[in-house]
Parts: structure tokens; sequence; C-alpha cells
């Protein structure tokens, strides 16, 4: 994965891409746990000591992930 690459991209792969992959996993007969580790670059505007939480960002992360899906490769 390149960290540079346009926003709609890295959503296909991570985020897209993770979720197909626990679809399948449900379907497995004896499935009994499902991993993802991940190495994603997160909270990169704060400064300072950054906890190990999950930050407010002030929008709901799933209506903007589908306002950036609905963009042309331009607007992205």
């Amino acid at each position: 994965m390149d960290f540079n690459s346009r926003i709609d991209e890295a959503i296909r792969i991570n985020i897209y891409g993770t979720m197909k992959m626990f679809d399948l996993a449900k379907q497995a007969k004896h499935f009994e746990s499902f991993l993802h580790v991940s190495t994603a670059y997160v909270n990169s505007d704060k400064l300072g000591l950054i906890e190990e939480k999950v930050y407010d960002i002030g929008i709901d992360p799933e209506e903007y992930i589908e306002s950036l899906m609905k963009m042309s490769k331009e607007e992205v």
C-alpha cells in the first residue's frame, strides 16, 4: 500500500477489502474468530502525547466515506 495514494483507493483497499474478508469469514461453517491487524497512520493532526483512544473527528465517518466514494477522481 502506498501511503500517498488517493483516499478513495485507500478506502477500497483498507476498508472495503477488510469488510469483504469479514463477510466471507461469516459464511464459513466452523469459523471461530476474525483478526484484523492494521498499520494505519492515525491522528496525524495531533501534537504531543497521542493516547491510544478513539478521538472525535467531528463528522460521521460512514457519511464521510460515502460522500468521498460518490466523487469523481478529479473531485477527490
